[in-house]
């Protein structure tokens, strides 16, 4: 979908930069960024056309992971249309100017329609800074 979203935000055009298959989801973060969070080195993976990168961080006495995948080809329509989630919905947000679909209830899920693709960030706990990690994964993204 190009052009406005139902919320007003423009979803970036089809086809655009940056291309979601040439992005390595373990590279969006900084080590700097990974650090402030808490984070360690990430472990990358690949199932079928989407792509992963998990995260740990360590709270209180067992790790936590976070993972972010990148989706070429998917679009925030697809996500609308899905059955509804375990964590009670999506609303319609937006990130770094792009539309967005976050989950309104437990479970921290963001999704970011970049044009060629979606990413999205999962942190099943610590939802304190669900916004700021896939914020700075997008801002790095467009830089």
């Amino acid at each position: 979908m190009t052009g406005p979203s139902r919320t007003g935000v423009p979803e970036a055009p089809r086809g655009g930069r940056p291309a979601c298959h040439a992005v390595a989801p373990c590279d969006l973060l900084t080590s700097a960024q990974l650090a402030a969070a808490g984070l360690g080195a990430g472990r990358a993976a690949d199932t079928g056309p989407a792509r992963s990168c998990t995260w740990s961080r360590q709270q209180a006495s067992n790790a936590v992971p976070v993972v972010l995948l990148v989706m070429p080809g998917a679009d925030l329509d697809g996500l609308r249309s899905a059955p509804t989630p375990v964590s009670g919905g999506y609303v319609e947000a937006e990130v770094g100017g792009l539309a967005a679909l976050r989950t309104s209830g437990p479970g921290c899920t963001t999704a970011v329609d970049v044009g060629s693709g979606l990413h999205s960030m999962v942190e099943p706990a610590g939802c304190a800074d669900r916004g700021t990690m896939i914020e700075l994964a997008v801002a790095n993204l467009l830089a």
